[in-house]
């Protein structure tokens, strides 16, 4: 019982490891996917605040900056030429309301004719989308994402119908073909508003500017744009942009940044286990060297040295917390894919499989914690006195 209680503390450490090791690898790898697959904001995009860390100070400074506004986007779409499409996009959230249903979370977005050509095309299930005539002339008009359809309407057919949003009512044209969530926020609770209908409803909000551009161009239009908008807001040379770039690789850093910190703190934990599991199999392999004294003190009388001693106590601290490990490698693995299908029903696309090394790295471990705990009772072992051994018989 003892042995197998001691194992069991090794093969929760182990089993930590193997599983935040393969779920963080998991999430790497579905971030990346994700970010590619949902063109996030185009190949570049212009911002008042960066999305990354920031400290107090910086984030105060980024607010300080002037709103990115449409004549700020004008000036950007005639100057960059290496732009194939450029377009800009507010947001705000907002609650919604048709008759008495009330959605309160839905992410009411302004946007430009030309964003459209620059955000991955979104099929539609029933109606349109928004046209670009109706958007460049302030239509009351709006294309809605799956949820808030559902939210609002059940099984009622939106389009047509007419829901109050701010100070005013829109008429849907359109509700979009479900995507599903990434990264734990859904793609389908939105709902697209032309830029200048949404500032008559909110007023003046500061835009972000998105661009589609061919990938060896990309330095050249993120110089074209911010010659443009400096230009426009009058920056002397050498003064700082009041206003930064962004491209899928910097969502990436940020989304890479935060699972490392996540899987940091995990492994702190599952690596405290293992310490402590440690000090549970060095315990029990002293336990076992007092029990057994007289054994080891026969083996000495009848020729075994002290080495031999040694080696024995040591080869059952390894064996017991391989046999942990080994248990722990199985368990890990489970369990990350358990995790996985849990994470994959509402992020579909989410895979967390235990890599072989990521099991061996759990195992080396274990082999680790095993020799290290061995070594302080196969050493009291190998010193024990043969007569006082056999008088505690």
């Amino acid at each position: 019982m003892r042995a197998t209680l001691t194992g069991l503390g090794v093969a929760i450490g182990v089993a930590g490891i193997v599983a935040a090791v393969a779920v963080m690898e998991g999430f790497q790898r579905y971030a990346v996917r994700a970010v590619r697959e949902a063109g996030a904001g185009g190949d570049l995009a212009v911002v008042t605040v960066p999305n990354r860390a920031l400290s107090r100070r910086e984030r105060r400074v980024f607010l300080e900056r002037p709103h990115l506004t449409v004549d700020d986007l004008e000036a950007a779409q005639r100057a960059c030429a290496a732009c194939d499409a450029l377009g800009g996009l507010t947001a705000l959230t907002r609650p919604l309301r048709w008759k008495r249903a009330r959605h309160e979370s839905a992410a009411v977005m302004g946007v430009t004719s030309g964003l459209f050509g620059v955000l991955p095309a979104r099929e539609v299930q029933s109606g349109r989308l928004i046209s670009p005539v109706e958007i460049d002339r302030g239509r009351a008009v709006a294309t809605i994402g799956s949820d808030v359809a559902r939210a609002l309407f059940g099984r009622v057919d939106p389009v047509g119908k007419s829901i109050a949003l701010g100070v005013g009512r829109v008429r849907i044209v359109g509700v979009t073909v479900p995507k599903g969530r990434v990264l734990g926020v859904s793609q389908d609770d939105f709902i697209w508003v032309p830029l200048g209908l949404h500032r008559k409803l909110f007023g003046e909000q500061s835009l972000s500017l998105h661009a589609r551009v061919a990938d060896d161009a990309l330095l050249v239009a993120e110089a074209q744009i911010r010659a443009g908008v400096r230009h426009r807001r009058g920056l002397r040379p050498g003064a700082p942009d009041d206003f930064s770039f962004e491209t899928p690789d910097t969502l990436l850093a940020l989304q890479r940044a935060t699972i490392q910190r996540v899987a940091s703190a995990i492994l702190a934990v599952t690596v405290l286990a293992l310490i402590v599991a440690g000090a549970v199999v060095a315990n029990t392999i002293l336990i076992s060297v007092t029990e057994r004294a007289a054994e080891v003190a026969l083996r000495r009388a009848v020729g075994a040295s002290r080495k031999d001693i040694f080696i024995q106590f040591v080869v059952e601290s390894l064996a017991l917390s391989l046999c942990g490990g080994l248990a722990g490698a199985l368990a890990g693995s489970l369990a990350a894919a358990g995790i996985g299908l849990i994470v994959a029903a509402e992020n579909a696309g989410f895979e967390a499989m235990a890599r072989p090394t990521t099991a061996l790295v759990g195992l080396g471990a274990a082999v680790a914690v095993g020799l290290a705990a061995g070594v302080y009772p196969a050493r009291r072992a190998a010193l024990l006195d043969p007569i006082v051994g056999l008088r505690q018989e």
